[in-house]
C-alpha cells in the first residue's frame, strides 16, 4: 500500500490529464514521424514533409517544457493553438482535402484536445477544430483549383490506407492507454484513501467498513473472526524525551512487527494516535492466542530498546461468538485498558 498522504490539489506527477498530455505529446510525435516516413515512401510534397517534421520536434519539444511544472499549463495551450489554428488549417489546404488522411488527423485532434482540457474554456480547442474541418469542406466546392487530386485511384488508396492504419491504431491505443491509466489512478486515489500514510496500514476508515463486512459475513455463515486491539503504554513520554521523529520510527516499527507477525489475509490497522487493531478473520479467541503470543513477544523485545521510558503493548483481544459488533469491541477494549493497567503498575523494566 502506498504511504503517500491524500493530497486537496493532486500532484503533478498524480494528476491525470498531466500524465495523458505527456502521453499524448510522445503519440503525435511518434504519429507524426510515421506520417513523415509514409509522406517520403509515397513521394509527396515536400511541404506534408517538412510538416510532420516540425510537429515530431515541436511535440519533443513540449514534452521537455511539461517536465517543469511551471511550465505545463504552458506547454498545453501552446501544444492546443499549434493543433487547432496552425497544424489543422495548415494541413489541411496542403492537401488533397477530404480526400487525403487529414481527415482522420481532424478526429484525432478532437480526441485529444478534449482529454487535455483543464479549464473550461479549453473545450473551446476542439469545437473549433470541428467548425474548421466543416469549413475547410466547404472550400473543395468554392475553391476546387486548390486542392490537386490523386491521377492514380491505386496510389490513392495505398496512401489512404498505411495512414488510416496508423491513425485507427493510435486511437485505440489512446483509449485503451486511457481506460486503463483511469482505472490505475482511481484504485491509487482509493488506496491513499484507506491508508495510514505514517504507518502503511490500512486506517480506521477502511477498518470500519472491513469490520461491518466481516461481522455480516460472520453472521451469515456462523463463522467466527477474532479482533486484537493494542494500545503503546508510555508513548507520549518517547514523543517528549526523543522527539516527534523518534515517535513516528516506533509507530511505523511496531507496525511493521504487526504485519510480519500475522497471515497475509489479516488486516492490520491503525486505530488512533498510537492503537492499532488487527482483524483474524475465521479465527475464534482460543485460535489467535497463538498469534497474540508472538506478537507479545516481539513486542517485548523491542521495547527493551527504550527501557528509560518503560515502553510497552498491551493488547485485548475478542471473538464474534454470539456477540454484537458492539460487544466485540467493548470486550477486547476493556481487556485491553486491564492489561495496560497491570502494565503501568508493574515494576520498572531493567
Amino acid at each position: 500500500m502506498s504511504n503517500t498522504p491524500i493530497k486537496n490539489k493532486l500532484s503533478q506527477n498524480k494528476e491525470l490529464r498531466y500524465i495523458l498530455f505527456n502521453q499524448f505529446l510522445l503519440l503525435v510525435g511518434g504519429i507524426a514521424f510515421v506520417i513523415m516516413i509514409i509522406h517520403i515512401y509515397n513521394q509527396r510534397p515536400l511541404v506534408n514533409i517538412l510538416t510532420a517534421l516540425l510537429i515530431c520536434l515541436l511535440c519533443g519539444g513540449w514534452y521537455i517544457m511539461s517536465k517543469k511544472l511551471a511550465l505545463y499549463n504552458a506547454a498545453r495551450i501552446n501544444f492546443s493553438i499549434f493543433m487547432t489554428f496552425l497544424y489543422i488549417p495548415f494541413g489541411y489546404w496542403t492537401s488533397p482535402g477530404s480526400e487525403s488522411a487529414i481527415i482522420y488527423m481532424v478526429f484525432m485532434t478532437i480526441f485529444i484536445l478534449s482529454f487535455i482540457a483543464v479549464n473550461k474554456w479549453e473545450i473551446l480547442f476542439p469545437v473549433l477544430v470541428i467548425i474548421e474541418a466543416l469549413f475547410f469542406l466547404q472550400t473543395e466546392i468554392w475553391f476546387p483549383d486548390h486542392y490537386y487530386i490523386y491521377e492514380d485511384a491505386k496510389y490513392r488508396i495505398i496512401d489512404l490506407s498505411l495512414n488510416f492504419i496508423v491513425i485507427a491504431l493510435a486511437i485505440l491505443l489512446t483509449i485503451y492507454y486511457v481506460t486503463s491509466k483511469s482505472a490505475k489512478h482511481s484504485e491509487e486515489l482509493y488506496q491513499e484513501s484507506i491508508t495510514d500514510s505514517l504507518t502503511g496500514l490500512y486506517n480506521q476508515r477502511f477498518l470500519s467498513d472491513f469490520i461491518q463486512t466481516e461481522y455480516s459475513r460472520a453472521v451469515q455463515t456462523g463463522n467466527h473472526f477474532t479482533i486484537v486491539l493494542m494500545d503503546l503504554n508510555n508513548f507520549k513520554k518517547i514523543n517528549d524525551d526523543y522527539g516527534h521523529l523518534e515517535g513516528d520510527k516506533v509507530l511505523k516499527d511496531i507496525a511493521a512487527i504487526i504485519t510480519d507477525n500475522i497471515r497475509s489475509y489479516d488486516i492490520a490497522s491503525r486505530y488512533g494516535g498510537d492503537e492499532f487493531c488487527i482483524t483474524l478473520p475465521n479465527t475464534t479467541k482460543e485460535q489467535a492466542q497463538i498469534y497474540i503470543e508472538k506478537l507479545t513477544e516481539s513486542f517485548e523485545t523491542y521495547s527493551k530498546n527504550y527501557k528509560s521510558v518503560r515502553l510497552s503493548v498491551a493488547l485485548g483481544e475478542e471473538d464474534s461468538k454470539d456477540k454484537s459488533l458492539n460487544d466485540i469491541y467493548k470486550s477486547a477494549d476493556e481487556l485491553m485498558y486491564q492489561k495496560k493497567r497491570q502494565q503501568k503498575e508493574g515494576p520498572q523494566q531493567h
